[in-house]
């Protein structure tokens, strides 16, 4: 049994180029059956990666990689084997990562850096406050992709669809993070205190806050 404390967020990341079909074998029986009716590769790969990435983040955190889910009226899958665990999966080019904890419902999103005309999309989504912030930062495009994931991260938490308003006395934990040329936000229902990150199930030092 692991002795990671129910208190922590976990992030787990792998990248979908090292998705082979062995991974299939840390799915359930129900996700196996769906992702064999996968034909497009890409879909195949991201499902098998995050599904596999969930058990193997299970069996290092409650000993066994057993897990069973129900899903939202949204489809936001939550575990039901083991109760009382949160988690939420995002992938952005080769990279893919899981967040989970306990007892707090969790989002989870991540964009990788690279140049994009986002003025027409800052201002649609984003308060002037906040687009005033980013179009006079030493690197609005990073400040840009944080603030993005951190929208993305919220609604995905809340289980909403991206261009979704977030309720206006929604008053969530957000953190940011940025691992190589990724930025990752998390969203949470409760302070996020120590982050634990894992790559390819080995703990890692090498991702900073933003």
């Amino acid at each position: 049994m692991s002795d990671y404390r129910n208190t922590e967020t976990y992030v787990f990341h792998t990248r979908l180029s090292v998705v082979s079909r062995s991974q299939l074998n840390f799915l359930n029986e129900a996700d196996r059956l769906y992702a064999e009716q996968r034909k497009n590769t890409r879909r195949f790969q991201t499902f098998v990666a995050g599904r596999a990435l969930l058990a193997k983040a299970l069996r290092k955190l409650v000993g066994s990689e057993a897990y069973q889910l129900s899903y939202s009226q949204s489809g936001k899958p939550r575990l039901v084997v083991p109760k009382d665990w949160c988690f939420n999966i995002t992938h952005s080019d080769d990279y893919i990562f899981l967040a989970i904890q306990k007892n707090a419902e969790i989002g989870i999103d991540s964009e990788i850096i690279k140049p994009r005309n986002f003025t027409r999309v800052a201002k649609k989504v984003f308060t002037d406050e906040v687009y005033q912030s980013i179009i006079t930062s030493k690197q609005p495009l990073n400040q840009f992709y944080k603030f993005w994931t951190q929208h993305e991260a919220q609604v995905k938490q809340l289980g909403l669809s991206v261009f979704s308003t977030v309720p206006a006395n929604y008053s969530p934990c957000l953190s940011s993070y940025q691992f190589e040329n990724c930025i990752f936000s998390i969203c949470s229902q409760r302070p996020i205190g120590e982050l634990l990150f894992f790559y390819n199930d080995k703990q890692q030092e090498n991702f900073y806050p933003l």
